[in-house]
């Protein structure tokens, strides 16, 4: 009798070694290693740096290679196979749920709330950049297409997957205009015009935007004095933005993005 079939029908426990796939389990190492050369912008300087090359690092043409070329192989491309291996994932545990006789649902979503709860508790307390809590939102609606067709699946992928960059485009749209609107309200109150609670509150929506991904000096030099300082401040400072993240992430790229990607790899 083999191990498999000595299990009893009513667990489904962590698969064995002769049950994995190694080609499976390399190329979800060599994503997150590509995920890692990413993150190393955001664990050495300001998050602007990651999306802006002119924020922090330096200028000449040695660092703006490193950050070009960086941007073009590794940025996306190994959270993309990070992702479709995360969907193939979900669908090998309903298979072998199957063929043990046991039901899947009630152990995914178990371990789906385990990896939600440990993904805010890895965000608030030690990597903003956290991306479990993501994985685990997106995966527990993806679930409920596990039983569709491969090809049902990627139709579904494929006119998911443009949410992402139309959200992004959006976005986009928005800021430029809520731009535009607050360098006209400054204007006016240079001018000596008192400006409303809801026009003061807009100049200030911009200068937090702007601050993120465009930083002044002084807001660059306080980001690096925070994280040079206590944990107790590091936290308190960052603890609003990993809510930002973890939260406007989920609908901006994970739901968008990751979920047709997940699709993909189911």
């Amino acid at each position: 009798m083999t191990e498999t079939q000595a299990r009893p029908v009513s667990s489904i426990d962590p698969i064995s070694a002769n049950e994995r796939y190694d080609s499976i389990d390399m190329l979800r190492g060599v994503a997150v290693f590509g995920i890692l050369v990413m993150n190393i912008y955001a664990f050495a300087m300001p998050f602007a740096a990651y999306s802006n090359p002119l924020a922090m690092g330096g200028t000449d043409p040695l660092n703006m290679g490193v950050w070009y070329f960086t941007h073009l192989v590794f940025d996306q491309k190994f959270l993309a196979i990070f992702s479709m291996l995360y969907g193939a994932g979900i669908a090998l545990l309903t298979e072998r749920a199957f063929e043990r006789g046991v039901k899947a649902t009630g152990v995914f979503y178990r371990r789906s709330f385990w990896l939600l709860l440990i993904g805010i508790l890895h965000g608030q307390l030690l990597w903003f950049g956290d991306i479990l809590f993501g994985y685990a939102a997106t995966g527990m609606l993806m679930y409920l297409f596990r039983n569709c067709r491969p090809k049902t699946l990627m139709i579904i992928a494929v006119f998911w997957l443009p949410i992402a960059p139309l959200l992004t485009y959006g976005f986009g749209v928005a800021t430029t205009q809520l731009q535009e609107a607050a360098e006209f309200f400054e204007q006016q109150q240079a001018a000596g015009e008192t400006l409303t609670d809801d026009q003061l509150a807009l100049i200030e929506s911009w200068e937090q935007t702007e601050k993120m991904f465009a930083p002044a000096p002084d807001d660059i030099a306080k980001d690096v004095a925070v994280y040079n300082s206590t944990y107790r401040e590091i936290f308190e400072y960052r603890s609003e933005m990993v809510a930002t993240f973890q939260i406007g992430g989920l609908f901006f790229l994970v739901v968008g993005r990751v979920g047709g990607l997940l699709g993909m790899g189911m």
